[in-house]
């Protein structure tokens, strides 16, 4: 008897650390985003929590240590598949992407591409809307001063562009803080290029270089559909 009435605890713990942990955090896309400062109120949660992800016991001061560091630090599981990094007052649970360096080239008659992160519409017009829409996921540059074949690849350290509005110019890796994206966000950045200067941070400023002006005559959309 009393083996399975351990088995009825076991199972009811399981359930009431599933709802517990159900309520605490809120899943988005395929990461886990987690509360620091109530997921570490409870010592037990806290390991029941990271021991789900491949985290072990001793990782549980490591996850301490991490919520005292600065965002955008994380930490790796024993098994090297999952990681816990820390952004603003969340842990963000979620898997190791292994990042592909991919390159896609857009000629000029390509009207989609697509690409890992979602897929860019490519439309060339006559003339510009009266109103820029202002969705970031959209693109409108001066067809006169864009060279094909245009690249659409992940930005790289040591990038940079002028973006727009600004006279000066800025490192995407600086752009992308000044903008509190998350570590994945920022690692999930695309820029398009042409003629190895960058005109579009993908989904978020275009570059001051190739804005419509009056004087544009014919004009090039980029618009970004998400995966």
């Amino acid at each position: 008897g009393n083996i399975r009435r351990f088995s009825t605890i076991a199972t009811l713990y399981e359930q009431a650390v599933n709802n517990m942990i159900s309520k605490l955090g809120r899943q988005k896309g395929n990461e886990w985003h987690v509360p620091i400062k109530q997921l570490l109120l409870n010592r037990a949660l806290v390991y029941e929590v990271i021991h789900r992800f491949g985290f072990e016991e001793k990782q549980v001061d490591e996850l301490y240590k991490l919520a005292a560091s600065e965002s955008g630090k994380f930490i790796i599981s024993r098994r090297g598949d999952n990681r816990i990094i820390r952004h603003r007052h969340w842990f963000i649970i979620g898997a190791v992407k292994k990042l592909e360096n991919a390159h896609f080239i857009i000629e000029e008659e390509d009207k989609v591409v697509e690409f890992s992160d979602g897929k860019l519409a490519i439309d060339q017009q006559a003339h510009a809307p009266a109103t820029i829409p202002s969705s970031t996921n959209e693109a409108w540059v001066d067809g006169a001063l864009i060279r094909f074949p245009l690249l659409l690849r992940r930005w790289k350290e040591g990038d940079y562009f002028y973006p727009l509005g600004m006279k000066k110019k800025k490192k995407i890796a600086r752009f992308l803080i000044d903008r509190k994206l998350s570590k994945t966000e920022k690692e999930n950045c695309w820029v398009v290029e042409s003629n190895k200067k960058i005109i579009w941070v993908v989904g978020q400023r275009i570059d001051e270089r190739f804005k419509i002006t009056e004087k544009t005559k014919n004009v090039l959309r980029l618009q970004l559909a998400k995966g």
